[in-house]
């Protein structure tokens, strides 16, 4: 026991005089950065039309939730030209490919069968796919009366 006890000792010292020890050190106590997602997706908007795109479906979000509606935040014409909220997250969509619509157009129309549950049983398909797929995380973060917009065109049109 004295010996790998002398042996681990004679280690760290001879370690720590080389100055290997210091960085190891340093970098076991320091936060690695934070991972960017591996795919993104663009919506072909510019940084000022989504900025006003992120500001009207927030105001949009509380009026629906409240029943109130402030005056101060209108909608570029130009972003209501290009589809608005519903245009905008089927664009998205379309641009993860082909499968991901595909998937999409399946599980809303099962979904739209169900009647008042349509929007509770599309989120149940959404929380099924896997914690990587991108449409997975572009789904959970629309409102539950904008998936119903999305399920009832999707179903009514395809």
């Amino acid at each position: 026991m004295n010996r790998k006890l002398r042996t681990t000792a004679a280690t760290v010292a001879a370690a720590v005089a080389l100055g290997i020890a210091a960085p190891a050190a340093q970098a076991a106590t320091h936060q690695a950065p934070a991972r960017t997602a591996a795919v993104q997706t663009t919506s072909g908007l510019t940084t000022a039309e989504a900025r006003a795109l992120t500001a009207a479906i927030a105001q949009q979000t509380t009026t629906h939730t409240t029943g109130s509606m402030a005056a101060d935040v209108t909608v570029d014409p130009a972003i209501a030209a290009k589809g608005g909220r519903l245009g905008t997250l089927i664009n998205a969509i379309k641009k993860l490919g082909p499968g991901a619509w595909k998937a999409t157009v399946k599980a809303a129309k099962a979904a739209y069968k169900k009647g008042k549950g349509a929007v509770s049983a599309f989120r149940k398909w959404v929380n099924g796919l896997s914690w990587w797929n991108p449409l997975k995380w572009l789904l959970k973060s629309t409102p539950d009366y904008v998936l119903w917009q999305l399920i009832d065109y999707i179903y009514h049109h395809f």
